[in-house]
C-alpha cells in the first residue's frame, strides 16, 4: 500500500503540490527524530564496551574530518593528461577503515586476553570470537529466502534506472552520503552486487557477523548524529527568534519522543473495532518521525506566520538554486535511463509526466540536429523557469 501511494503521488506530480505546504519546520523535526528514535538501541550497543565504541566514533571523525584531504596516487593514469590519479582514500573509505581498524584492535585484545571470556562480564561483546560457531555452521553456497538478497536485486534495478527512486531500507545512508560525499549510481550498483554476493555465500555473511557489537554501536553513534545535524541544517533558513517557530519545533520534537514509548506500553488503548486498522494506527503512532512530522506539518500550516518567518521562500530558493546549477552543469543526465533515451526524448507527451527524465524540458533541447544556438537558448529557458 505504501508503494502504491508513492506511485500515485509521483506519477501525477502531487509531490510538487504538497511541497507548497511542507517547509523546513516540518522537514527538520522529521529527520532529527530518525536519529533520536534509535538512541536507546545505540546506547545499549555502545554500552557493551564504551571504549571500543568511542574509538570507532573517533576514528570515523579523524578519517572524514581531519584526514579527508590526504590523497594517494592510483595505479591507473588519467587517459588524457597521462598523470596518475589521486584518491582521497580516508574520505572515500572512512566507514570501512574505521570498522576494519576497530575490529583489528578487538582481535588483538581478544587474543591477548585483555577482554573477559565470560558472557556475564562487561566487555565480553567486544570479543571477535563470540560468533565463530556461526562461521563454521554457515553454508558455502545457498539461495537465501528473499530478504537482503532481493533488496540487493532491487538496489541494482534502482541504480540502473536513474529516474527511479533510490531503493533503501534504512535512513543511515543519508549520513553515509554526508560523511563520504559519495552519491554515485555506480556505487549503488557495486554495493548491491556485493550484497547479493554476500547473501549467496553464507561464509562471507557469517564473517561480517563477527564484527563486535560495540564497533557497530560506535559507527551508529556517528551516523545517527549526522542524521540529526542534517535535519537541524534545514533550520538555517527559519527565523529562530520567532516564538511561533520555537513552539512548533519544541512540541513536535518532544511529542515524537514521548508518544511512541507510551503507545508501545499501552497498545490496547487503540481500539477502533477492527484489528487491521488498530495495528496500522499503532504502527504509525509508534514511529517517532511520523508523529513529530505530522504534528509539525499541522501546526506550521495552521498557526499564523509569514512565509519569511517560516523560511518557505528561502527554502524554495535554495532548492531552485540546486536545480539550476544541475542544469547549467548538465548533470541532469544522471537521471537518464540506461537505454531508450533517444526514443523518450522524441515523445513530447512524456515531458508532462513527472516520472520522465525529460519532464519540464523543452523539446528542442534534445534535438540532435538543432543548432548550438537553439540548444543554449533551451538551457537558458530551463534555468529561468527553475
Amino acid at each position: 500500500m505504501a508503494a502504491l501511494f508513492e506511485v500515485f503521488i509521483g506519477l501525477f506530480g502531487i509531490v510538487g503540490f504538497l511541497m507548497r505546504f511542507i517547509g523546513p519546520i516540518t522537514v527538520a523535526p522529521t529527520i532529527i527524530l530518525i536519529g533520536l528514535s534509535l538512541s536507546t538501541i545505540i546506547a545499549d550497543m555502545c554500552g557493551k564496551h564504551w571504549w571500543i565504541a568511542l574509538m570507532t566514533t573517533v576514528l570515523l571523525g579523524l578519517f572524514t574530518q581531519c584526514m579527508k584531504k590526504i590523497t594517494i596516487p592510483c595505479t591507473k593514469p588519467h587517459p588524457q593528461t597521462k598523470r596518475k590519479r589521486h584518491t582521497r582514500i580516508f574520505q572515500l573509505y572512512a566507514v570501512l577503515l574505521a570498522i576494519v581498524t576497530s575490529v583489528v584492535v578487538c582481535a588483538i585484545l581478544t587474543v591477548s586476553g585483555a577482554l573477559p571470556s565470560s558472557p556475564d562480564e562487561w566487555g565480553y561483546e567486544a570479543r571477535t570470537d563470540t560468533r565463530l560457531r556461526s562461521v563454521e555452521e554457515a553454508r558455502w553456497f545457498q539461495m537465501p529466502y528473499p530478504g537482503i538478497f532481493m533488496e540487493g536485486v532491487g538496489c541494482i534495478i534502482a541504480g540502473l534506472f536513474g529516474t527511479g527512486v533510490g531503493c533503501t531500507s534504512y535512513s543511515g545512508n543519508i549520513a553515509a552520503i554526508g560523511l563520504t560525499k559519495i552519491g554515485s549510481r555506480r556505487v549503488i550498483q557495486v554495493g548491491a552486487g556485493l550484497v547479493i554476493f554476500v547473501g549467496m555465500f553464507g561464509k562471507f555473511g557469517a564473517l561480517i557477523g563477527l564484527i563486535p557489537v560495540p564497533v557497530i554501536g560506535g559507527l551508529m553513534l556517528a551516523v545517527m548524529g549526522m542524521i540529526c545535524t542534517i535535519g537541524m541544517s534545514n533550520l538555517q533558513v527559519v527565523d529562530m527568534n520567532s516564538s511561533r517557530n520555537l513552539f512548533i519545533l519544541g512540541v513536535s520534537l518532544f511529542t515524537g519522543i514521548v508518544v511512541p514509548p507510551w503507545v508501545k506500553a499501552h497498545t490496547g488503548s487503540v481500539d477502533l473495532g477492527n484489528a487491521t486498522v488498530n495495528q496500522a494506527i499503532v504502527n504509525l503512532l509508534t514511529t517517532s518521525m511520523t508523529v513529530g512530522g505530522v504534528i509539525a506539518f499541522v501546526l506550521d500550516n495552521t498557526l499564523p506566520g509569514t512565509l519569511e518567518e517560516r523560511g518557505m521562500r528561502r527554502f524554495a530558493e535554495k532548492t531552485k538554486s540546486f536545480d539550476s546549477l544541475a542544469i547549467e552543469n548538465d548533470s541532469t543526465s544522471g537521471y537518464d535511463l540506461p537505454f531508450g533515451m533517444t526514443v523518450i526524448r522524441r515523445l513530447t507527451f512524456l515531458r508532462y509526466l513527472p516520472i520522465s527524465p525529460t519532464h519540464g524540458q523543452p523539446r528542442h533541447r534534445f534535438s540532435e540536429t538543432a543548432p548550438e544556438q537553439h540548444i543554449n537558448e533551451g538551457c537558458t529557458d530551463i534555468v529561468t523557469v527553475a
